[in-house]
């Protein structure tokens, strides 16, 4: 059965950038099978369709016939194709181009999560008929190589099947007919003038790489140049940190206090607000009581202004009544001076008579 000699990625740089080229980069590999050559892809793609996006199948057998591969598309049914055929195939050493549903091949193959139609290039089938042996142009970077794996990437037949036979449109690919007569133009000489340009590009890529290796020695003094300063620059960034953390902690401190404060404020505030309260009660107690004793002292001066008046009254009657007195003594004496005189009148007529 067929070995395939090299692996190619529908990603490589001969793709020129476009995307789509998965028959184009199957067909590549079995042109390098058969023929022993590289043609690049962009040249595959301009023999096909022309078009780098989506290749039909009939663009498929223009490619595959520029490349002088002799493909014969494969049109039995899906429900025909079965084990016996692909070993009588690939037994007679013919690589087959098969189209499938990506998205029905499980995970585990694959890079990608493209789920459209895809090509890939069939090489070997297991004694047993259980297991195909493949290679998968959609690999890319790291995992390049796991598209074919040294040409050892195996699917079991039944996974195949699935998505190859949901791949009808209007056949399922190619079988590549081995060409037996190689193009007697060597690869070496077909590709001489590429060679010769590839090699002065390499000369004036080495003297590129050389100034850029002396450029890089200058940036590595200057980035060591650099790297002290950030260095120091990072030492004063620490002590900035380091004070800053001081003044951060100053900061709570001050904080803190003037929060004590604020609370302490807020304290004598409310005791002096208690006091005022208590002052103005206080205050209007006292003006209560003086109000009362102003109410007392006032009925105090009206008695006193009535006993006062009364003691005038008094006076004014005592003044009469010694008067009054005096002249009652006054008249009393002389009244008694008169009864003295009437007695001793009839006192004297008493005696003159009884004489």
């Amino acid at each position: 059965m067929p070995d395939i000699k090299i692996f190619r990625s529908q990603w490589d740089s001969d793709s020129g950038g476009m995307k789509g080229l998965c028959v184009e980069t199957a067909l590549g590999m079995a042109d390098c099978y058969y023929h022993d050559r590289f043609i690049p892809l962009t040249e595959i793609v301009k023999n096909g369709d022309g078009d780098g996006t989506n290749t039909t199948e009939l663009g498929a057998i223009k490619a595959a016939n520029y490349l002088k591969l002799n493909p014969k598309p494969i049109n039995t049914f899906w429900k025909d194709i079965n084990q016996q055929d692909l070993k009588t195939w690939l037994g007679k050493g013919n690589l087959i181009v098969a189209f499938v549903m990506y998205n029905l091949i499980p995970a585990k193959y694959k890079q990608d999560t493209f789920a459209g139609l895809h090509a890939i290039l069939l090489t070997a089938i297991s004694d047993d008929l259980q297991s195909v042996r493949y290679a998968d142009p959609d690999f890319w970077g790291a995992h390049r190589e796991d598209g074919w794996m040294n040409n050892n990437k195996w699917i079991t037949w039944a996974e195949l099947a699935v998505a190859w036979k949901a791949a009808y449109k209007p056949f399922m690919g190619l079988q590549i007919d081995m060409i037996k007569e190689i193009p007697p133009t060597e690869p070496c000489l077909v590709y001489k003038d590429q060679i010769t340009d590839l090699s002065q590009r390499l000369t004036n890529t080495q003297l590129e790489v050389e100034g850029l290796t002396k450029r890089l020695a200058d940036v590595n003094t200057e980035l060591d140049d650099a790297l002290s300063k950030v260095t120091a620059l990072t030492n004063t960034i620490n002590t900035l940190n380091d004070e800053l953390k001081h003044s951060g902690e100053l900061l709570i401190q001050s904080e803190q206090e003037n929060n004590d404060l604020e609370i302490r404020r807020h304290e004598l505030s409310i005791k002096l607000v208690e006091q005022e309260v208590d002052s103005a009660n206080r205050m209007t107690e006292a003006e209560r009581q003086l109000s009362e004793k102003d109410a007392k002292l006032e009925t105090q001066r009206e008695k006193i202004a009535a006993l006062t008046s009364n003691a005038e009254q008094l006076t004014t009657a005592n003044i009469q009544l010694q008067k009054n007195t005096l002249q009652a003594v006054s008249d009393k004496t002389i009244f008694n001076e008169f009864i003295r005189r009437v007695f001793g009148r009839i006192k004297s007529i008493l005696k003159k008579g009884g004489g």
